[in-house]
């Protein structure tokens, strides 16, 4: 009976370590859970809704395309002139259509809200080449656009 009294003392032990392991598991993952919040899928529909709301008061229910007027430096076209006889960049334009606002309503408003207040306007950046290298200070600027600005 003795040794009984021991195998059950040494049961008991190994329960208690596993509650304990278990308990610390618990907090680990409530740890993990406390810095990854679940967004409450109703608060996400909300705020879909409000934005679709607000683009479709502000620009309307869509198609919504962008015309970009960008203006290439001279330097690229020495032989281009002006009526004036004045080296003068180049203007290309190039159009950009969102997707519907109903499949996503933040980024389209937050983008047309960019574009409404000129922030893309004087905004130089870099190309690209078809052969995926990029043209070497081949700076655009993009300038205000009837209609954009």
């Amino acid at each position: 009976t003795a040794g009984a009294g021991r195998s059950e003392a040494a049961g008991d032990e190994v329960e208690g370590k596993k509650a304990e392991q278990t308990q610390q598991k618990a907090q680990e993952k409530n740890v993990q859970t406390a810095a990854k919040p679940k967004i409450d899928e109703s608060v996400m529909a909300h705020v879909r809704s409000i934005e679709h709301q607000n683009a479709v008061k502000r620009f309307g229910a869509g198609p919504h395309r962008i015309m970009f007027s960008l203006e290439v430096p001279s330097s690229y076209y020495p032989d281009v002139q002006n009526p004036a006889g004045h080296q003068r960049g180049l203007r290309k334009r190039f159009y950009v259509e969102t997707v519907p606002l109903n499949l996503m309503p933040h980024a389209v408003s937050a983008f047309l809200d960019i574009i409404d207040r000129g922030l893309y306007n004087g905004v130089q950046f870099n190309v690209v080449t078809k052969d995926g290298n990029p043209a070497v200070d081949f700076g655009h600027k993009l300038v205000p656009a009837a209609g954009n600005q």
